[in-house]
């Protein structure tokens, strides 16, 4: 015995000396498991897995390869692998021929998985370190870049509006000629709120701004608020803006300021306007009135409108039947369901096509989306406010009905 156990190093197992050889006889196990007589065992980690058992089973399905989890008892503490190699000790035609011996490896599923374990934590450690250095290098980056910014508001901020703006010079560049231009923007212009809006023509966007003086009865408008809102325009200031008499904005400007006011004195609303030639569009307007004066901004947001109009529709509605989708289909159904007294009479029909497998093995799936839109097509035709046709999945299409019978008095 103290031979055989030479023979079977659990040294060379691992290192920390946790796994064991053991020596055992194949029982043949009639319930599907694989079953093991011990013989013997080398190594303390035997009598810690397994204490004094003799016998070892083992799930009938290998994870990998010849190695195999040890069925779990309560008095395992973990999960344990063996790794099986059967000897071939005995020729045939002798007593024992029908025995089949077999060494096997066992140790626990912790010790076998540590390396892995070591490299996900090596390489959460590596990414956490990353992102923590990027974080710090974006934060010195974003304070190196904002600071100026920041000094030059306040500067803007502190600064008289009934005198000329004094900036100082920063050693960006854009940074250098935007302070530049507010320096002269201020030359020329009355008050700050006229500054503001010069400023706001300079922006390459679609912007725009307006004041309405009240005692002088004009307004004064950006070019972007003339090209906004088509407006005609008297005569053109030193300063760049536009003087447009009060009986042009009489029509838009008070319906939106009684619109507009609320308890902090601004309010913002969505407007749609229609260009010189003729093109509609979508403006957003805030309003601010102050010490006699109002002050507005304006911002073309068409192609933003479009943008979420065209997200929504490819959230609610098929792509290829133009149908509404399973999620919509719900949505809809279920706000119908919340008034069951409003909907009346409903039905919920269910169709799905014939055939759509053998078309798409046999013509192609371009023939059979073709076949999901005719299909499609047919369903959109009875379409109405009273029914609600969606499709489900690749070939199941609901209609729900609601109201499609008249009420008895």
């Amino acid at each position: 015995m103290d031979y055989l156990r030479k023979q079977m190093p659990f040294e060379e197992l691992n290192a920390e000396n946790s796994a064991c050889y053991a020596l055992a006889v194949d029982m043949d196990s009639a319930d599907g498991r694989a079953d093991y007589q011990l013989v013997m065992s080398s190594g303390p980690a035997y009598t810690r897995l397994f204490g004094s058992a003799q016998e070892l089973s083992f799930e009938s399905e290998a994870v990998f390869e010849n190695t195999y989890a040890v069925q779990r008892k309560e008095e395992m503490r973990g999960k344990i692998y063996g790794s099986v190699h059967f000897l071939e000790l005995y020729n045939t035609n002798t007593p024992f021929e029908q025995e089949t011996w077999a060494l096997i490896a066992l140790d626990e599923a912790d010790n076998l998985h540590s390396f892995s374990k070591k490299v996900t934590t090596d390489i959460l450690l590596v990414l956490t370190v990353s992102i923590l250095l990027g974080v710090v290098f974006i934060s010195i980056v974003d304070y190196r870049l904002t600071r100026p910014i920041v000094e030059l508001s306040r500067q803007v901020q502190k600064s008289d509006p009934r005198q000329p703006v004094l900036l100082p010079r920063l050693d960006i560049k854009e940074i250098h000629q935007l302070s530049e231009a507010i320096e002269k923007s201020s030359q020329s212009v009355a008050d700050e709120a006229s500054k503001l809006v010069k400023i706001l023509d300079m922006v390459d966007v679609s912007l725009g701004a307006f004041e309405y003086q009240q005692e002088r009865g004009l307004v004064y408008c950006t070019k972007g608020c003339v090209r906004l809102m088509d407006l005609p325009v008297e005569e053109e200031e030193q300063d760049g803006n536009f003087c447009v008499p009060l009986s042009v904005l009489d029509s838009i400007l008070y319906p939106l300021l009684e619109k507009g006011r609320a308890e902090n004195g601004e309010e913002t609303m969505i407007l749609s306007l229609t260009d010189s030639e003729g093109i509609p569009r979508s403006v957003r307007l805030k309003m601010v009135e102050n010490n006699g004066s109002l002050l507005g901004g304006l911002m073309d947001i068409t192609q933003e409108l479009a943008e979420k109009r065209r997200l929504e529709y490819e959230r609610d509605y098929d792509l290829l039947t133009t149908l509404l989708n399973r999620r919509a289909f719900y949505d809809r159904v279920k706000r119908l369901f919340e008034h069951p007294q409003q909907m009346g009479i409903a039905a919920l029909i269910m169709i799905d096509l014939d055939n759509l497998k053998y078309i798409n093995d046999t013509y192609g799936h371009d023939c059979g989306d073709e076949y999901i839109r005719a299909a499609a097509s047919v369903l959109r035709g009875v379409s109405s406010s009273q029914i609600i046709t969606a499709r489900m999945s690749g070939d199941e299409f609901f209609i729900f009905s609601k109201d499609t019978l008249p009420r008895q008095s």
